[in-house]
C-alpha cells in the first residue's frame, strides 16, 4: 500500500496526503525524482523486522545494529525542526508560550515559559478556562509548550496525569 501511494503520491487518509505532499515539494525542490518499489519481507528481513517493531529480532540476522539510533547532527535540528511544524501550528505555537509567558510574569513574577512544573501549567489551564477559551485550544497551548520542552530536552510536564485530567 505504501508503495503505490508514493507511485500515485495520492492518498485517501488527508493526513498521509499531507506527508506525501511534503514528499513531492521537497523533491521538486532539489530537483530529486523518485519511485518506490516493494522489496519482500523474506529477502529484506531487517527492514520487514524492524517495521513490525520486532526489535530485539532484526539483531539476530544483523548483530552491526545500533541498539540505540543515532542523535541528529546538531546542525541539522533547526531545519528539521522548521519543517516539522506548519506555518499555522508555528503561529498557534508563538501564540501559545505568549500566553503562557504573559501569565507566569503576571502570576508568578517569572519571565521564562520552561521548565514548567505541574502546578503552574494547572494554574495557566484554569486561567483559560475561566477566560472561556475552548477546549481545543486548551489542547494546542498544552501542545505547543510539551513541544517547547522536547525541544528543550526536559522533562515534559503536560503528560503529567493532573495537566491531562485538567485539560481532557
Amino acid at each position: 500500500a505504501v508503495v503505490e501511494v508514493i507511485n500515485k503520491q495520492s492518498a485517501k487518509n488527508g493526513h498521509l496526503m499531507r506527508l506525501i505532499r511534503r514528499l513531492v515539494v521537497t523533491a521538486f525542490k532539489f530537483n530529486v525524482y523518485f519511485k518506490a518499489k516493494h522489496i519482500p519481507g523474506k529477502i529484506n528481513v531487517i527492514a520487514d523486522r524492524l517495521s513490525r517493531f520486532q526489535e530485539a529480532a532484526p539483531r539476530k540476522v544483523a548483530p552491526w545494529l545500533q541498539s540505540r539510533p543515532d542523535l541528529i547532527p546538531p546542525e541539522i535540528l533547526p531545519c528539521l525542526l522548521n519543517a516539522a511544524l506548519t506555518e499555522g501550528s508555528k503561529q498557534a505555537y508563538r501564540r501559545a508560550i505568549a500566553s503562557c509567558t504573559n501569565f507566569r510574569k503576571k502570576r508568578f513574577h517569572t519571565f521564562s515559559v520552561f521548565p514548567a512544573s505541574t502546578s503552574v501549567l494547572a494554574a495557566f489551564a484554569a486561567s483559560l478556562f475561566s477566560q472561556n477559551y475552548a477546549p481545543a485550544t486548551l489542547m494546542t497551548y498544552m501542545s505547543a509548550l510539551s513541544y517547547l520542552h522536547k525541544l528543550a530536552d526536559m522533562a515534559d510536564p503536560t503528560q503529567h496525569f493532573v495537566i491531562k485530567k485538567v485539560v481532557s
